[in-house]
C-alpha cells in the first residue's frame, strides 16, 4: 500500500480537521527523508522511523513529525485491515517504535494555532475526548480556571462565574477571589454541565478533583494527536490564555498577573 496515496485520501476524507497544513509538512518531510514519493507501508518499520528521528535536527518540535507520521499509519492500519477476520493488509512493523517525547516544561503554553484548531473541533462520540474538549473551552474562555476550581464551584448568577482559587487562596487577603463574566458562548456548557450543590455536576461524576483532572488529561491525549501535538496537560491551557494575552494581545504584564492570581495585590 503506498503511503502517499493513502495520505491524500485520508485528508481529502477529513478536509475539516484542523492542523492538516501541519500533518502535509511531516508527510512532506518523511518523503525528503526517503528521498521518493513512493513509499509502502512495509518500508515503515520502527528502524527507519528512528533514522527519521535523527534527521529532525533543525525542527523545532523534534517529536511532532514522527507522532504524525505514526498517526497516518495506524489509519492506514485501520482503514485496511480487517482484524475481526484475520485480514491484516498492513502489519505493526512500528511496535518497538515510540516518538520522542516532548519536554513540556519548556513549552507549557501552547501557540495560537493550535488553541485556534482546539477550539473547532466537533464532538466524536468519545466520552473522555469530548469531555477533556469542553473543559479546554470553559478554561480558556474563563480566563484559564484550574480543573480543581471548576470542580469546586459554588457561584453562578448567570452572569458573572465567581470562585475562590485554591492554589493561592490561603496566601492571599482577599482570598484569591475570581470573578469572570461569562461568555453567551460559554452557557450552553454551563447548561450542560449543570449541578445542584455547585456550579457544576463533575462532583457526582469524579469522586475528587484529581480523578477529574485525570480524566481531562486523558481525553487531551487524543486532542493532542488530532491537532499534531505530542502531549497537552490540561494546565496547559492557564499558560496560554496568559502568552496569549500578553504577548499577541499585548496586555499589561500587571493585568495579566492579577488575572493569574498569584500574588496578593496588597
Amino acid at each position: 500500500m503506498f503511503v502517499v496515496e493513502f495520505v491524500d485520501k485520508w485528508m481529502e476524507r477529513n478536509a475539516n480537521k484542523p492542523g492538516l497544513a501541519t500533518r502535509r509538512t511531516a508527510v512532506n518531510a518523511f518523503i525528503r527523508f526517503f528521498g521518493r514519493d513512493i513509499i509502502m507501508c512495509s518500508e515503515i518499520t520502527s528502524k527507519v522511523m528512528r533514522e527519521f528521528e535523527q534527521t529532525l535536527t533543525g525542527v523545532r518540535n523534534k517529536s511532532s513529525y514522527p507522532t504524525t507520521i505514526m498517526h497516518l499509519f495506524r489509519e492506514a492500519r485501520k482503514y485496511y485491515n480487517d482484524e475481526d477476520n484475520d485480514q491484516i493488509v498492513i502489519r505493526n512493523t512500528v511496535a518497538s517504535y515510540k516518538p520522542p517525547k516532548q519536554k513540556v516544561a519548556k513549552k507549557r503554553a501552547l501557540t495560537e494555532e493550535i488553541v485556534r484548531s482546539i477550539l473547532k473541533l466537533e464532538y466524536n462520540g468519545n466520552v473522555r475526548r469530548d469531555l477533556a474538549l469542553d473543559m479546554f473551552k470553559l478554561s480558556f474562555f474563563l480566563m484559564g480556571t484550574n480543573s480543581i476550581d471548576l470542580y469546586n464551584a459554588t457561584e453562578f448568577d448567570g452572569e458573572y462565574f465567581v470562585y475562590n482559587r485554591t492554589k493561592t487562596a490561603r496566601q492571599r487577603s482577599d482570598k484569591a477571589e475570581m470573578r469572570i463574566k461569562v461568555h453567551p458562548c460559554l452557557l450552553p456548557l454551563f447548561d450542560k454541565y449543570k449541578g445542584d450543590e455547585r456550579v457544576f455536576n463533575f462532583y457526582t461524576r469524579y469522586s475528587n478533583p484529581k480523578h477529574f483532572n485525570g480524566a481531562i488529561n486523558a481525553g487531551l491525549k487524543e486532542i493532542a494527536q488530532e491537532v499534531g501535538e505530542e502531549k497537552i496537560q490540561f494546565y496547559a491551557i492557564r499558560h496560554s490564555v496568559a502568552t496569549i494575552a500578553a504577548n499577541d494581545l499585548r496586555i499589561n504584564k500587571y493585568i495579566v498577573n492579577d488575572m493569574l492570581c498569584h500574588v496578593d495585590p496588597t
